[in-house]
C-alpha cells in the first residue's frame, strides 16, 4: 500500500513540469539577461533623449503585465501543485 501512495504522489509531477517549464521558457525569452524585453530595455540609448522615458515607460508596462501573468499562472500552478499533494495523502 506504501508503494501505491508513493505511485500517486508521483503521478501528478509528471502533469504539472510541462506546464512549469513554459512558464519559465516565456520569463527567459522575454524576461531574462537575454530576452526580448531586456534587448528592447538595452537599446533604449539608441533613441534620441526626447524618445527615451516615453519608450522606456512602454516597455516597462509590457514587462509587468508579463511578469503579473506569469506570477498568477505559477500561483495556479503551485495551488494544483498543493492539491495534488494534499490529495495524494488522504488516499
Amino acid at each position: 500500500m506504501d508503494h501505491l501512495q508513493t505511485l500517486s504522489k508521483k503521478r501528478n509531477k509528471p502533469l504539472l513540469l510541462p506546464i512549469a517549464s513554459a512558464l519559465d521558457e516565456v520569463r527567459v525569452n522575454y524576461l531574462g539577461k537575454k530576452g526580448a524585453l531586456t534587448a528592447l530595455l538595452k537599446n533604449l540609448g539608441q533613441l534620441s533623449a526626447e524618445e527615451r522615458p516615453a519608450a522606456g515607460a512602454k516597455i516597462n508596462v509590457v514587462k509587468e503585465a508579463i511578469q503579473t501573468q506569469i506570477d498568477a499562472k505559477q500561483s495556479v500552478l503551485k495551488s494544483c501543485r498543493d492539491f495534488c499533494t494534499a490529495s495524494a495523502r488522504n488516499h
